[in-house]
């Protein structure tokens, strides 16, 4: 699966999706991107607007908690960034690098 040959436009924007989940909801939606990240391959979407991706061995993460003041009181922002390099036919390209991350508890 991968995406249509194209020169993507600098900071291209693909997809872009907001929802609102329960606690268990969200639980199965990142046990869902799991097991799609297990097996190499992902489609985000529907229809038209979905964007499907071969995915490689290796990812750069970056996780960022932060809080902001807002009116209601205290917003807490978790941010995980998944990014990595395709060529130009969206074919995934393994960078060589010792594996590393966080801890969750």
């Amino acid at each position: 699966m991968t995406q249509t040959p194209h020169t993507p436009k600098r900071n291209q924007k693909l997809l872009k999706s907001k929802a609102d989940f329960n606690r268990e909801d969200l639980a199965a939606f990142l046990e869902n991107l799991a097991t799609r990240i297990r097996a190499g391959d992902m489609t985000l979407g529907t229809g038209e607007g979905a964007v499907s991706m071969e995915l490689p061995g290796t990812f750069r993460t970056t996780m960022e908690v932060t809080d902001s003041h807002r009116r209601r009181g205290i917003e807490r922002e978790l941010e995980l960034e998944i990014e990595w390099l395709v060529d130009d036919t969206g074919a995934p390209v393994d960078e060589d690098g010792q594996a590393s991350g966080f801890a969750v508890s």
